[in-house]
């Protein structure tokens, strides 16, 4: 296989010498933002004597600095069994306990489902479920939780859901 080589022709002549002046420094001299002044010394300081302190530096608190320790917020969470039935409206839920979790200091005030779940220690099978009314809603795993919230309701276990 030959390949040729055929002169291309540019398509738009540039004249540089038009060009190039619009680029030159303007005729103002500059000058650089950081300038030394021509007569700076440093004076030299006699012995540090202790009087010659002055008195804030010298002062102590009234009282030690002490830790105070901060209180985490406690989030209550009923466990159920029972059975639902979300289209008829019925639910047959009976609390067979409580599960408490200390909530670490720095959480977000909006966590998701499953993590909540896997903070309070639950299974995979159980349910999570939120007071919608009078009725109870199944909340999907990536349903956010406002954990800020008290108005909200909610209830997890092992629930058996008729559709």
């Amino acid at each position: 296989m030959t390949t040729t080589l055929v002169p291309i022709t540019p398509t738009r002549v540039v004249n540089f010498a038009t060009i190039l002046p619009l680029f030159t420094p303007a005729a103002v001299p500059q000058t650089s933002a950081r300038q030394k002044p021509a007569d700076v010394r440093l004076a030299r300081r006699g012995p540090i004597t202790p009087g010659a302190l002055p008195s804030l530096m010298r002062s102590r608190p009234s009282q030690s600095a002490r830790v105070q320790r901060m209180e985490s917020a406690t989030l209550t969470v009923p466990r159920v069994v029972g059975s639902l039935s979300p289209d008829g409206g019925v639910s047959q839920l009976e609390t067979v306990g409580v599960a408490d979790l200390s909530l670490p200091l720095g959480i977000s005030r909006f966590v998701n489902v499953a993590t909540l779940k896997r903070m309070l220690k639950a299974k995979r099978s159980d349910v999570f479920l939120r007071r919608a009314g009078d009725a109870w809603e199944i909340c999907a795993d990536s349903m956010k939780v406002d954990l800020a919230d008290a108005s909200v309701e909610f209830r997890m276990g092992t629930v058996q859901i008729y559709s």
